[in-house]
């Protein structure tokens, strides 16, 4: 008998990741790889996440585009950000949020 594929749903999606792509509405270039990004003023355009003044971010910029440049951004999965140094003992679990400076920040 041949063997089977069992899997549960959740071990089917363990390592799901969606990427979306919008616009970069500054230069991300320098300082946007790994950080937490928001809406820009114009539909389809990501900005950094600065805190309580933006909307919530819509995920975590996967590469470094400069303005007008296409933007990847993970909304869902597994991804690599950048911290502040306050962040640097997170245990599992812990709630983080975007800091003014679109770095991530135990919240």
């Amino acid at each position: 008998m041949a063997g089977q594929n069992v899997r549960t749903k959740l071990r089917a999606l363990g390592g799901f990741m969606a990427d979306e792509p919008f616009t970069a509405a500054v230069n991300l270039s320098v300082s946007g790889l790994g950080r937490f990004v928001s809406p820009g003023s114009v539909a389809g355009e990501v900005i950094l996440a600065t805190g309580a003044s933006n909307p919530i971010p819509w995920g975590i910029l996967q590469n470094a585009p400069t303005a007008t440049q296409p933007a990847r951004v993970r909304t869902y999965g597994r991804s690599t950000v950048t911290a502040c140094p306050a962040a640097c003992w997170l245990k599992p679990g812990t709630l983080v949020t975007a800091g003014s400076d679109g770095f991530v920040t135990p919240g």
